[in-house]
């Protein structure tokens, strides 16, 4: 190849196979391009060459592509009985009214329950979480989670780590633990008293 040559470019894959078709090169320019979809994660060795029409130089280069981590979701329910799924992201959920089965996922989510018997649970992440009427179910899996019951006999999980020691508290909830996860299950009129192992104020548990 000699300077001022006008070069070809191709492509394939390091293997010889043909590029994926969301990928390709522009013969002129040698420039690659292309829009991967969730299907296409994962690496790629691409082997590009150059030629004159008498000589070749080719050479190989990877292209990785990433899964897009989950979009922070507002969502607002309608007075029906809906189920609501989030990812990963910081979500912000309103179920309204009706009895609602709403999974928040992972992500520092905040969770209202409105009006209706809902059935709420997060996972891991600081939630907060607010059952607010009627006779609620809340599942919270979280590291430092917020719970305020409200007006009705609902019931609260909470998986909590616990590093020691043991704790006990009035009516049905209880934990113990020795550098194992804990599980206690607490159900309560809003006006009655969290176990003593939690802080409490009023109704509202900060889970630390």
């Amino acid at each position: 190849m000699d300077i001022g040559d006008t070069l070809t470019y191709t492509a394939t894959l390091e293997n010889g196979d043909p590029l994926p078709s969301w990928v390709s090169i522009n013969g002129s320019t040698g420039e690659i391009s292309g829009t991967p979809t969730g299907g296409d994660v994962g690496s790629i060795s691409i082997a590009v060459t150059a030629s004159d029409g008498e000589s070749s130089v080719s050479d190989v280069f990877s292209i990785s592509v990433n899964a897009d981590a989950d979009p922070d979701e507002t969502i607002t329910g309608t007075n029906q009985e809906d189920t609501i799924t989030t990812g990963s992201g910081d979500d912000w959920i309103d179920g309204k009214k009706g009895d609602d089965t709403i999974d928040a996922g992972d992500g520092d989510n905040t969770v209202y329950g409105d009006k209706g018997d809902d059935d709420i649970t997060t996972g891991s992440g600081d939630d907060y979480i607010d059952g607010e009427k009627d006779d609620d179910t809340i599942d919270s899996i979280g590291d430092i989670d917020t719970v305020d019951a409200g007006a009705g006999d609902d019931t609260i999980t909470i998986d909590y780590g616990v590093s020691g020691g043991s704790g006990s508290g009035s009516g049905s909830g209880s934990g113990s633990g020795s550098g194992v996860e804990a599980t206690s299950v607490c159900s309560m009129e809003a006006t009655e008293k969290m176990p003593s192992f939690f802080t409490t104020v009023e109704a509202v548990a900060d889970l630390r």
